[in-house]
């Protein structure tokens, strides 16, 4: 919302005060000048590469009459530099965009083992509590069949007693 209004007071206020086309200096303004189109002509053209700046400058009149040799000179050399080097830039921003997938793409690998881990953590854990509690099972299992081998002894001998009580008062 606030860059909408933004953009319509910006181009408001361009359409009431256009931007001067002489510089204070007294010279045309580069951006979007002739001058400018046909120096990126040139440029693309490669005639710069056969010509000095002083022989570019003279050969057309759009650069000599509203510019100065050594302004035509920056802007031809600012020209070819940003081409070569815009190949550069361009290259390194995609390393950089492959080195941050790359890096994402091992972020998100480290996680996965992890939590694989974590996983194998929690199963070992889970197989131990389970072998533990078998191990209580069972020896709760053996504690009552003792105490039943036990009961079972303790019965077998009040049968005992009693019947050699019976014995003796038969006797």
């Amino acid at each position: 919302m606030r860059v909408n209004f933004d953009r319509q007071a910006i181009d408001h206020d361009r359409r009431l005060y256009p931007a001067a086309t002489i510089t204070q200096q007294g010279f045309v303004r580069w951006p979007g000048s002739e001058a400018q189109r046909l120096m990126k002509q040139d440029v693309d053209n490669e005639i710069y590469l056969n010509m000095t700046p002083k022989q570019l400058y003279d050969s057309r009149p759009e650069y000599y009459r509203n510019f100065e040799l050594t302004q035509i000179r920056e802007h031809l050399y600012q020209e070819v530099r940003s081409r070569k080097t815009s190949s550069y830039w361009k290259w390194r921003k995609e390393q950089q965009r492959l080195a941050g997938e790359e890096a994402a793409a091992k972020k998100k690998e480290a996680a996965a083992k992890k939590k694989e881990a974590a996983a194998k953590k929690k199963g070992a854990e889970a197989k131990k509590k389970e072998a533990a509690a078998k191990k209580r099972g069972a020896a709760a299992k053996k504690k009552k069949k003792e105490e039943a081998t036990k009961k079972k002894e303790e019965a077998a001998k009040k049968k005992e007693a009693a019947a050699k009580k019976k014995e003796a008062a038969a006797k």
